[in-house]
């Protein structure tokens, strides 16, 4: 899709691909100058809206004169494709699962109808409005002119240009992204890139087989549903090399394919980090689905957080996207950082173990296992340990100090509401965090009373969800009744406190009936029998 005018020297030179003096799609028959020294980011691999995406080499600042912080933003320049029908199902042929011509029927579906759409998405329909719209015409094309301003969203005010230009069976988005403060100094440049704009011979055709691929995991069994993962892994595979800049790595390691950007040390560390962490939940959770198959993430190493930032700016997001987004810090990588590898590998495990399962485990459960996987997980020789952090160890000291530390009975019981927006470094993460190392790692996992404690309450949660499932597919057939969607600024703000609430609600039931159905046999000797034993341990 680019230009093959990069001047290879240079490239040498610079962490970054030098954006070329023109961006060129011969896919979708367009050119467009990119202004000068801008580089070009790589696109995500679940991306098919955005066909192109570049960013200044200079940072621009502003600064809230009655708070007095200061914000960084570097310009962005994006490129994005409407209209091309792709919403019908069709055959994906290909080698899957190691036959040849093997047919997987898979949706192909274009998430925005236009510009202003995608805009109104992408912003969450809040903080933007249209400050002038006109027609323009480019070489005989006909285009859309829209100014918009971004204010109520952002802490800086932000401007939108953007230019839609309709082309045959398509329209392409041209955006510019930047502070208020620095339009009238780059107002000249980006005219300049619109005016720019040329149609040229489509001389290539789409490859369905590199386009996102929505999923449908529907009711299929789960040898289906494995042929449809492994036709994933291949689209997406070739896609993120499509898309890659030309002075990215590209290498197969373990079963991961590897798009580094930083070095080959740094990558290894990276790999083995993540690869010990599938292993350990291979080995601590063999009892969900093991008949579903996990795929092979694609794992991307940025050489900074900068690009990390760039790449995933303007980016969506879904279940189709198999990536593990990565930097290398000047430091080589911050504990957080590995921290959310821990807690990318878990995610994407479970959600393709049991997506619902994933999304609704009790609370106090969920909590532990991403405060386990984020703070405290680290590799030792190619095993993952979990011990306590030095944060987690004095916030229950404090606790205890304050005598507020929650028995294991208490913990478990807490109403769902008590969970809500719980802040990171909270004493009740905290403990959540500490329970629930204590059942999958420490001394609870060999206990009589609490060994396979964590597998009842899964294998329960499974079962109550499918029912759930089963039920509300019911209702929902026999219910033929639309709901009549708000009409004014009051009707919705009540609309969303019932859903809110009703949400609430719906989530207690489940986890009460997790816990009734876990614990119905546990007389009051056992739960004291557990408070005790614990807190021991934690004393």
């Amino acid at each position: 899709m680019n230009s093959p005018f990069f001047l290879k020297s240079i490239l040498l030179l610079s962490p970054f691909v030098l954006a070329p003096l023109e961006h060129e799609d011969p896919q979708l028959g367009f050119k467009i100058d990119v202004p000068k020294d801008w580089k070009e980011i790589a696109l995500a691999t679940n991306e098919r809206h955005l066909v192109g995406k570049y960013e200044s080499d200079r940072k621009y600042y502003y600064t809230d004169k009655t708070f007095g912080y200061t914000m960084e933003n570097r310009p962005s320049m994006t490129m994005i494709a409407f209209g091309e029908k792709s919403d019908s199902s069709g055959p994906v042929t290909g080698k899957v699962d190691g036959e040849k011509n093997n047919v997987v029927r898979i949706t192909y579906k274009n998430p925005y109808d236009d510009y202003l759409d995608y805009l109104r998405k992408k912003t969450s329909g809040a903080g933007w409005f249209v400050d002038s719209e006109e027609t323009v015409e480019v070489r005989g094309i006909e285009a859309t002119a829209y100014d918009i301003k971004i204010e109520k969203s952002s802490n800086a005010p932000m401007r939108v240009n953007a230019w839609v230009y309709h082309l045959p069976g398509v329209d392409i988005a041209v955006e510019f992204i930047l502070f208020e403060s620095v339009y009238p100094k780059l107002k000249r440049s980006l005219n300049k890139s619109f005016k720019s704009f040329k149609v040229i011979e489509r001389t290539e055709t789409r490859d369905k087989s590199t386009e996102l691929l929505e999923v449908d995991w529907g009711d299929d069994t789960p040898q289906d549903r494995m042929k449809t993962r492994k036709a994933v892994e291949e689209n997406q595979r070739k896609k993120a090399q499509e898309n890659l800049p030309e002075d990215w790595i590209v290498k197969e390691m373990s079963r991961y394919l590897v798009l580094n950007h930083a070095d080959k040390k740094h990558a290894k560390k990276v790999v083995n980090q993540v690869d010990a962490m599938f292993k350990w939940l291979d080995k601590t959770f063999p009892y969900v689905n093991p008949e579903e198959y996990v795929r092979a993430p694609i794992i991307r190493i940025c050489a900074n957080v900068e690009e990390e930032r760039s790449f995933q700016r303007g980016s969506s997001w879904s279940f189709t996207n198999i990536e593990i987004l990565t930097h290398k810090s000047t430091a080589g990588a911050s504990s957080f950082e590995w921290g959310y590898l821990n807690w990318r590998a878990m995610s994407f495990w479970f959600s393709d173990k049991d997506r619902s399962l994933w999304r609704n485990l009790p609370t106090w459960l969920k909590l532990g296992l991403d405060g386990m996987s984020r703070y405290g997980g680290t590799l030792k020789g190619s095993k993952m340990q979990f011990a306590a952090t030095s944060y987690e160890n004095e916030s229950i000291r404090e606790s205890f100090r304050q005598e507020s530390v929650l028995l294991p009975s208490e913990l478990i019981r807490l109403p769902v509401g008590k969970f809500r927006n719980v802040p990171r470094g909270s004493s009740l993460l905290w403990e959540c965090v500490s329970f629930t190392r204590w059942l999958l790692e420490g001394p609870g996992a060999k206990s009589k009373l609490t060994k396979g404690l964590a597998e009842e309450i899964i294998l329960h949660a499974q079962v109550v969800l499918e029912e759930r499932a089963a039920k509300e597919k019911k209702e929902k057939e026999e219910d033929d009744d639309e709901e009549a969607e708000p009409m004014t600024e009051e009707e919705e703000d009540a609309a969303f406190e019932a859903d809110s609430n009703k949400w609430e609600v719906r989530t207690q039931a489940f986890v009460d009936e997790v816990f009734r159905r876990t614990f119905e046999d546990w007389s009051e000797k056992d739960w004291a029998s557990l408070d005790k034993t614990y807190m021991k341990y934690l004393k």
